[in-house]
């Protein structure tokens, strides 16, 4: 079964889940990644051309796609909020949160937030609107890890510690 790593975009999702796959020798699912490639375009053109309705889509099928064998997966940052996908998995497996600050978060993102369709404008305030939503969500999570003040290793490895943990749980 694998483990979601849910959190804002900046949060470290996909730099945090490639060095937790690493450490826990589990394979490293990025739904980001997986979506360009089933549609042959960027996330972004994906919004632009199809709108975000149509991403919601894609996650569900990439959803659907997963292995029930462990690994390590970074789903978009509104996935947790899909409902189709809380239908398809009411419980979705073990999932750690990536606590960040809109600020911090903002601050990663940099210049990167322009390809981002949901931060749009003021990324730090779109990153403030996305956390009021999605809060109650996000600190749902099995796990969670502060990531605002951390170094990626640290965060890697607490991360890697609460994934194996979660994982042995699941599987008995």
């Amino acid at each position: 079964m694998p483990v979601f790593l849910i959190g804002l975009p900046g949060s470290g999702k996909s730099t945090i889940g490639q060095a937790v796959a690493d450490r826990l020798a589990v394979p490293f699912v990025d739904f980001d990644r997986e979506i360009e490639r089933a549609a042959a375009k960027s996330i972004s053109r994906i919004f632009a051309e199809e709108g975000e309705p149509r991403f919601r889509e894609l996650e569900f099928e990439a959803t659907g796609r997963l292995p029930g064998t462990p690994a390590i997966v970074a789903p978009g940052a509104g996935w947790i909020s899909n409902e189709a996908v809380r239908v398809l998995v009411p419980r979705p497996g073990p999932t750690i949160y990536l606590r960040v600050e809109p600020r911090t978060a903002a601050l990663r993102l940099g210049a990167g937030a322009a390809d981002r369709p949901l931060l749009a404008g003021d990324p730090k305030k779109e990153l403030e609107r996305l956390l009021a939503a999605r809060h109650r969500l996000y600190e749902s999570a099995d796990a969670i890890v502060d990531t605002d003040q951390y170094q990626i290793d640290h965060v890697a490895q607490r991360t890697a510690e609460l994934a194996s943990a979660l994982l042995q749980h699941r599987t008995k």
